[in-house]
Order: C-alpha cells, then structure tokens, then sequence
C-alpha cells in the first residue's frame, strides 16, 4: 500500500476514534435465507464464478522452468507450469486420447514434456501433442496438430497465477486481463505491496459444512469480534470500529488494532498501518487477502455444493527463512485459531439455515460491506444471464 494511502486511512482512524464512529451504510437491509441452500441459485451462483479469474497459486509455488502443481478447482483437475520464457501457462489436466490425467502428483518438474502415464501421449510446455506411440499403424489420420491440451486463460500479476476456469467463454483468450479486473487504483494498490518479492510458505485446505457466500461474508465486518473472538484476537482491536472501501466488486477493510493511537504522537512520515491494523482485501468472488506486518494470508471459500465448501488458505510470507519458522507457525497458529471461530460459526448458520426459521437476514448499517458484496453477486449474476446466447 502506497504511503499516502496508509496516511489517508490513519487519518480517517484517529477522526473516527475521536468522534466514536464507523463505517456505516444509509439503512438496514435484508436478505434471503433461501439463497444459502436453494439448489438453483447454487447453480447459477457456481457459473458466475466459473466465469471469473480465480487465483490458484502463488508464483514462488512453481520458481523453475518445466515446474508445475496440480490441482482440481471447482471440479476442472488444472495443471500451472513455468515455461522456457518465464511465463506460465494453465491446462486442463487430460489427456486428448482418453481423458486420463497427464500427472497425478500435486507438484514436480519436467524436462521436457508431459508424458501420460496410460498410453504415453507426449505434450510440450505450450500443450502441443508432440508424439503419439506407435502413431503411423494404431493413428494413421491422426492431425497432432488438432490435439493440443485444452489451455486456460491464465496471467501471472502481483505474485500470484490468475485462472479462468469457463472453457467455454472466448476460448481464443489466452491471458486474464488482471489489471481490468481489480482496477487500476486496487491493481497499483497491490503493486505496492510488492507480493512478487514474497515465498510461498505452505498450504493447507479442509472442507466444511457451510454455504460458500456464508463463509466470504464472515470476514467483511468486525462487529463480532468483541463477542465470537473475546477470548482469542479481540484484546487487539477497537470495538465495532472499521473502514471499508470498495474498488469494482472489490472491497478493502482495515480493522484497526489497539496500538494504532501510539502511531498518532509520531510524525506522519514514520506512519505504518500494516503493524497496527488488519488489512482485509476480499477479490470477488471467494478470496479473502489478510495482510498482516510482514506475511500474508489468503483464504478462499470454493462451493461445492450448496451447503458444502472447500477452504484452501495459502501463507506467503516476505522471507522464508529457518530462524524465522517458528515466529510464522506462531503467527499461523493465531490466525487459524480466530478463523475456526468464524467458520465453525459458518456450520451453526446453515443449520439454522434449512430449518427456515427466518425467512431473511438483518445486516446491519455497520454491515456495509456485506450489503455491498451481496449486490456485487447479484449485478454478476444478472451481467451472466445477459451473455447467455
């Protein structure tokens, strides 16, 4: 974050400690129940992200030529791989033959060529088939230039690998156009943290009973920080005192920590927010930046059914270094411990939930951002049935 941003938001801080305020919205608003377990707004819900750049890995995941990882986002199995020029490039984890996965490992490197593990199908680091075994007898009309691996709009920006995973919408693009995506003031926003400098640290994801909107939503606000995190994060932070900004579907909020006022008898020059509050970036759809002094955390929530999520939380951190490894599993450990009490909350929600008690949720005018989130989903979900042929 560039200085006079921090400067900007530590001003708003002190005024709104002074005048006991916080981010609010003009009024109360109310929202369906049904739009967390009801099948249909489910499906239309997983479109809409299918359609939307995803980030999928960190740039440190995969620092060498011919490196790859492999995973499965929201059920399309990808492969990212660092090719000779530096860049990346992103496919669809099948084979042109018959489907069987080209790698099954979650991460490796390879010389040269993909090589598939069932019949021997051979693809370079650009997805072209390059050699069919035994292809002049069993392949004689085979074109293997019409085989390539199924490619995936893909574009490598602020550290992290940006994915599209819709093979059907404008399948001729080969880049994610991140910079349109974010805007340009959050796109220089980020720039300025310099995440590209940073280390892939380590991964970790588990599943959970929740709807994916539900477990999103627990981090735009810090009303309940005083009551859900009273024994774990809570001595940190002011009570119920927040900013929130949005950029595009983007939106920004900055929990401020108690130690902020001490920054007020310093002169403006020396201002730091990132040791004196939470930075919280939530990129629309379904990640969620925790920007903390000198290491990152990214969550992100993947439906996977209506009522079921995935959670994959990734940890970069400035300098991966062996003296430094305990001073980050501590700081790993606080952060999942304060999470748990969001998403376990999550699973006590959708319970609630399906038993139709309320027909609507309440948020609140100090809820603003989840108001605004919510109406970000809603313009998506309409921008996509407008596209529909």
């Amino acid at each position: 974050m560039e200085q006079r941003t921090q400067i900007q938001l530590i001003e708003e801080i002190r005024k709104r400690i002074t005048n006991k305020e916080t981010e609010l919205g003009e009024k109360e608003t109310h929202w369906l129940v049904s739009d967390y377990y009801d099948s249909e707004q489910y499906t239309k819900e997983f479109s809409m992200i299918m359609n939307q750049p995803l980030i999928v890995a960190h740039g440190s995941e995969i620092p060498k030529v011919g490196d790859y990882i492999s995973k499965t986002v929201m059920g399309v199995p990808i492969i990212i791989i660092r090719t000779p020029n530096k860049s990346v490039n992103a496919f669809v984890n099948a084979c042109k033959h018959r489907g069987a996965s080209l790698v099954l490992k979650d991460h490796g490197r390879i010389r040269k060529n993909f090589i598939c593990p069932y019949h021997g199908w051979a693809y370079d680091m650009e997805g072209n088939l390059c050699n069919v075994p035994d292809k002049e007898r069993s392949f004689p009309n085979l074109e293997m230039n019409c085989y390539p691996l199924s490619s995936l709009p893909v574009s490598e920006r602020h550290g992290f690998i940006w994915v599209r995973l819709n093979q059907e919408k404008k399948s001729e693009e080969r880049t994610v156009n991140v910079e349109s995506f974010l805007g340009l003031q959050l796109d220089q926003e980020f720039k300025a943290y310099q995440f590209d400098q940073y280390t892939f640290y380590r991964k970790e994801s588990w599943r959970m009973k929740f709807n994916w909107k539900c477990g999103v939503e627990q981090f735009l606000e810090n009303y309940h920080f005083a009551f859900l995190h009273k024994d774990s994060t809570n001595w940190l932070f002011l009570h119920n005192l927040a900013i929130c900004d949005q950029f595009q579907n983007h939106i920004r909020g900055i929990a401020p920590k108690r130690s902020v006022k001490d920054l007020f008898q310093q002169p403006v020059e020396e201002w730091d927010l990132r040791p004196n509050a939470t930075i919280l970036y939530t990129i629309f759809p379904l990640s969620t930046f925790f920007i903390e002094k000198s290491h990152l955390s990214l969550l992100q929530i993947f439906p996977e059914s209506p009522e079921t999520s995935l959670i994959e939380v990734t940890h970069i951190v400035q300098e991966d270094c062996l003296s430094k490894r305990s001073f980050w599993e501590e700081n790993i450990r606080l952060f999942k411990a304060a999470i748990m009490e969001d998403l376990e909350t999550c699973e006590t929600m959708q319970v609630g939930f399906r038993t139709k008690a309320n027909k609507h949720l309440i948020f609140g005018r100090n809820e603003v951002a989840l108001a605004q989130y919510r109406e970000c989903i809603n313009k998506s979900l309409e921008e996509d049935k407008v596209k529909l042929p």
